[in-house]
C-alpha cells in the first residue's frame, strides 16, 4: 500500500511541476521593437517628406499591433510604411499585443526633411544641336534666357499649350539674363525665397510629370521652351542625408539643368 501511495505523489508532484510547466510557457509577454529604414543623423533616424519609408516591425509573442505616428495617424498593420507630408519631428508609438490583451509599448523618434531649391544652374545651352530638336526653332545666336519650375498636383488635370507646357501652379520664375550666347554657360542662379521640392529620394533615373523644370529663350522671334520635364525628360539625382545635400539633374535637347538642395527641417 504504501508503495502504491508513495507511485501516487511522485506522479502528482511530477505532473504539478509538467503544469507549473506549461504555465510559464503560455504566460510569455509580448515585447514591442522596431526599427525605422533611415539614415542616422543626431541621434535620429532620418527620412524625408513625400516619400516612402518602410519600418521593421522587430516585436515577439504579439497577435496585434497598434501603431501612433505621431501627426495624427495609426495603423493596426503588423508592417507599415512612413509618409510625412510636413517636415519636423516625429514621435513613432507602436504597441504590441499578445493573445491575452497584455500590451507592450516602445516609442522612437524620427526626423524628417525637406528639400529646399538653393540654386539652379544651366550647365548647357547647346540650343542649336541635332537630337530631336524641333524644327520651328530659330537658329539663335544670342537670346534672353530664363527658367521656370511649376509643380502639378497627382489627380489635377492641366491645359496643355502648343509647346508642351501645363498651366501647372508657378512655385519659381529666375531672372531674365539677357542677350546669352550658348558658351555663356554655366548660368548660376540663386534662390533666395523657401522653394521645397517634393520628390522622392532617388538612387538611379527618374522620370515624373510632378515638377515642370522649364527653360525658355527668347529672341526677336519669339520666345520658345527649350526643354522641360513636362515632356517626360528625366531626372537623375545624387542624395547624400549625411550632408544634408541633394542634386538633381534633367534637360532635353542640348539643354541641361541642376538643381542643387538642401535637407532642412
Amino acid at each position: 500500500m504504501r508503495r502504491v501511495i508513495s507511485s501516487l505523489l511522485l506522479y502528482s508532484i511530477t505532473f504539478s511541476f509538467a503544469g507549473c510547466d506549461e504555465d510559464r510557457a503560455n504566460n510569455v509577454q509580448p515585447l514591442a521593437d522596431f526599427r525605422v529604414e533611415g539614415v542616422e543623423i543626431d541621434n535620429y533616424n532620418t527620412i524625408e517628406t513625400h516619400s516612402f519609408s518602410t519600418v521593421i516591425n522587430d516585436s515577439k509573442h504579439a497577435i496585434s499591433y497598434l501603431w501612433d505616428f505621431g501627426n495624427g495617424t495609426q495603423s493596426t498593420e503588423e508592417q507599415v510604411e512612413l509618409n510625412y507630408s510636413q517636415a519636423g519631428i516625429y514621435t513613432i508609438t507602436l504597441t504590441a499585443i499578445n493573445d491575452r490583451g497584455e500590451k507592450s509599448i516602445t516609442s522612437k523618434e524620427i526626423r524628417v526633411l525637406e528639400k529646399v531649391l538653393k540654386q539652379v544652374v544651366i550647365k548647357y545651352l547647346n540650343w542649336n544641336s541635332d537630337g530631336g530638336r524641333p524644327s520651328d526653332w530659330p537658329n539663335f545666336t544670342n537670346a534672353d534666357v530664363w527658367v521656370e519650375i511649376k509643380e502639378a498636383v497627382n489627380g489635377n488635370n492641366y491645359s496643355i499649350s502648343n509647346d508642351g507646357d501645363r498651366d501647372a501652379p508657378l512655385i519659381f520664375k529666375s531672372q531674365v539674363f539677357e542677350n546669352v550666347t550658348s558658351g555663356q554657360v554655366p548660368i548660376s542662379i540663386l534662390v533666395s525665397e523657401r522653394v521645397i521640392l517634393h520628390i522622392p529620394m532617388l538612387s538611379s533615373a527618374y522620370t515624373h510629370a510632378l515638377y515642370g523644370i522649364n527653360v525658355y529663350a527668347k529672341d526677336a522671334t519669339g520666345t520658345y521652351l527649350l526643354s522641360s520635364t513636362f515632356w517626360g525628360a528625366g531626372f537623375t539625382g545624387e542624395n547624400s542625408f549625411t550632408s544634408k545635400t541633394f542634386l538633381m539633374r534633367t534637360g532635353n535637347f542640348g539643354i541641361a539643368v541642376d538643381l542643387y538642395c538642401v535637407y532642412e527641417d
